[in-house]
């Protein structure tokens, strides 16, 4: 999997390509974390291939701790 991160003002997205498997999970815990302290957060999921049930539960952990500043 690969993640680019895209910084405009305020917004981070981070554009997921390939396949968010359980060996990419950490990557993709890590690029979340990287982004605390900016206002919004972007998910662009446009590219991803696949991705797995321990993968989801990252997503809904960083939306859980994100609110209002999570976007999918």
């Amino acid at each position: 999997m690969t993640i680019t991160k895209i910084e405009n003002g305020g917004e981070v997205t981070l554009k997921l390509d390939g396949c968010l498997d359980t060996a990419a999970t950490a990557e993709f815990e890590k690029a979340v974390a990287e982004t605390d302290g900016v206002s919004t957060l972007v998910l662009d999921m446009s590219e991803l291939e696949f991705i797995s049930s321990s993968a989801l539960r990252q997503l809904v952990a960083a939306r859980k701790s994100r609110g209002a500043s999570f976007k999918i």
